[in-house]
């Protein structure tokens, strides 16, 4: 809860909400109940704003500290593409058609894709462009680290009714989304120490298992 009287004019106040909604996504509401300001998320909201806060905390800390390379050991990367994941989810939101040059990882080439964007997915420190490929009418994941260039159109979309990105990988892991097979249900023998340990992994979420004591059995 943000209290009042923060020796800022109100207009300034306003206009920082608004770059903070803009860039960052959160929204901050006053609250006259309490009479302060607080920050309105759901739960997939809550874990993105978590994640702007631990990267500002580690940018911080490295910009306060000097000659940071003996104490920290920082993993080398290579092209992530985010360079590209502003224009990506501008074109995202406001439903523009797109066209990006793709390279495969088995291919020495880019191709040219129409796609329409749908979504973007993170997984394993990897970011992916959940897109509508206009070629063969299939929703495909593209990595952001594969796409070498893109345009986006004037031209609108219309969003598929029917798409909700957590159900379209609700029964997958990482960016393997199912098609048209069913999931099917599959029982794993564990010691309950082990159960425990399986039950944080992404794949299998507390809701999927049934914990048999005497037999030891988790069932998923």
């Amino acid at each position: 809860m943000i209290p009042m009287g923060m020796g800022i004019s109100k207009r300034t106040f306003q206009r920082d909400i608004q770059d903070i909604r803009k860039l960052f996504g959160v929204d901050i509401e006053y609250s006259a109940l309490r009479k302060g300001y607080f920050i309105r998320q759901n739960e997939n909201e809550s874990m993105n704003f978590q994640k702007v806060i631990e990267s500002f905390e580690l940018f911080d800390s490295l910009k306060l500290a000097n000659d940071v390379s003996r104490y920290i050991s920082i993993e080398k990367k290579s092209n992530t593409g985010l360079e590209n994941i502003y224009g990506l989810l501008h074109a995202t939101r406001n439903r523009f058609k797109m066209e990006v040059y793709y390279q495969k990882f088995w291919s020495d080439s880019s191709e040219l894709r129409k796609v329409e964007p749908l979504a973007l997915k993170e997984f394993k420190n990897r970011w992916y462009l959940i897109a509508f490929d206009s070629g063969d009418s299939i929703i495909k994941c593209f990595g952001l680290d594969r796409i070498s260039g893109l345009m986006i159109s004037r031209d609108k979309f219309a969003y598929p009714k029917d798409f909700d990105l957590d159900q379209h990988f609700l029964f997958s892991f990482g960016i393997i989304a199912l098609m048209d097979d069913k999931p099917k249900n599959i029982e794993l023998s564990l010691t309950p120490f082990k159960g425990n340990i399986s039950s944080h992994f992404h794949c299998i979420t507390r809701k999927k298992l049934k914990l048999i004591a005497k037999r030891n059995f988790v069932s998923h």
